[in-house]
């Protein structure tokens, strides 16, 4: 089976998977080469995980794509230290009350034609 792993970081996903030919896509240099040294027999793309993916999908038998979260993004970790709520690590009230109802040609007199 050939599968692409997407976004591999050092292989942790990767550790129990026999009997396959695996190519991971990881962009940064440092951690390929991590990945690399654990798994010698993968072929290893230092690169961009959605490049790779729109060009090489229809080559794999499986797609394994894991980005990483982003609250353990190091974009996540400069968010939260600013104390933006996009990393979903602080509660805020919503914006906009949620709708109760909404109206309906159910709702309407039989003789209205503008309802609402």
């Amino acid at each position: 089976m050939r599968v692409l792993n997407l976004y591999a970081g050092i292989g942790g996903n990767r550790k129990l998977w026999e009997d396959v030919e695996v190519t991971a896509v990881e962009i940064n240099e440092k951690i390929a080469a991590i990945y690399q040294d654990f798994f010698p027999d993968d072929k290893v793309v230092v690169g961009d995980a959605h490049a790779y993916l729109l060009e090489h999908f229809g080559e794999f038998d499986f797609i394994w794509s894991s980005p990483p979260c982003p609250t353990h993004s190091q974009l996540g970790k400069m968010r939260a230290q600013n104390n933006d709520t996009r990393t979903g690590s602080h509660k805020s009230k919503p914006r906009y009350p949620k709708p109760e109802s909404i109206a309906s040609s159910d709702n309407c007199p039989s003789s209205s034609t503008n309802c609402g």
